[in-house]
């Protein structure tokens, strides 16, 4: 498999994925920090203007912490999906399937490869908009919690690796890239929806819970969920993973 990482390096290098991803997260982690420190007092000074005096409450750290997992999941989240997708489903409308398929190359070793590749870039490219979002929180806000930003890192993680082994399936499963894109944004709201039934609390293990979890974490520390939802997400990324290489395995590449 190792040639295989090396083909799926150079790729996502000669596409400038290698650069972009890693600027994308610093962009929103900065914007993150700056709009939760300053967003108050621009609405403030907004509503003088129309005559309106309104006072409100001076952001603190956890506004920040608040607002930067919103952003992760409400727009760095869409944005993984749509080159996720990209990247896996370029061999198939391409036409390269069968070439690639057609040498001695594993369905499961080409499927790991592409998802260890992405994945490594989005975690590490994660990591480092992590770090800005923790300097410019430190500077603005002069605080920062650890334990609440590994946490927050490594759910998102998870997620991540989740969401990603999804669109992989949907890019197998389905021809064209609308219809990959469709499946796996219908995984993301139906379980975003299901972890909104909080009466039926094994549903909270789910990775749709993922987002409210963190931020029950932020607000008042409680980890009754973390631990069973991490475990949740691995497994069911494996799974999915599993499905995958199945499914590849049994489809004609002539017809892919």
């Amino acid at each position: 498999m190792k040639p295989l990482l090396k083909y799926d390096y150079i790729l996502l290098k000669k596409t400038k994925k290698l650069l972009v991803f890693p600027i994308l997260f610093i962009v929103f982690a900065t914007i993150s920090v700056l709009s939760a420190r300053f967003m108050n007092e621009i609405l403030a000074s907004l509503m003088t203007e129309e005559g309106v005096i309104i006072e409100l409450p001076d952001p603190t750290m956890i506004n920040s912490y608040i607002t930067y997992v919103q952003d992760l999941f409400e727009i760095t989240l869409f944005i993984i999906i749509f080159v996720v997708i990209s990247y896996f489903i370029t061999d198939k409308t391409k036409g390269n399937f069968p070439l690639i398929l057609s040498k001695p190359i594993k369905p499961s070793h080409y499927i790991l490869s592409k998802y260890l590749s992405i994945n490594a870039l989005i975690i590490v490219s994660t990591i480092i908009g992590h770090l800005f979002f923790l300097y410019y929180t430190n500077n603005l806000f002069e605080q920062v919690d650890m334990t609440m930003s590994l946490v927050s890192l490594g759910l998102f993680i998870c997620y991540v690796l989740f969401i990603t082994s999804v669109a992989f399936l949907a890019s197998i499963i389905m021809k064209q890239y609308l219809g990959a894109l469709i499946v796996t944004f219908a995984a993301y709201l139906g379980l975003s929806l299901l972890s909104t039934f909080k009466r039926f609390e094994f549903l909270r293990i789910l990775p749709g819970s993922i987002p409210s979890n963190i931020q029950t974490y932020i607000l008042d520390s409680s980890t009754q969920y973390i631990f069973l939802g991490v475990i949740c997400s691995i497994a069911l990324s494996i799974i999915i993973l599993l499905i995958s290489i199945k499914t590849l395995n049994q489809k004609d590449i002539r017809t892919n």
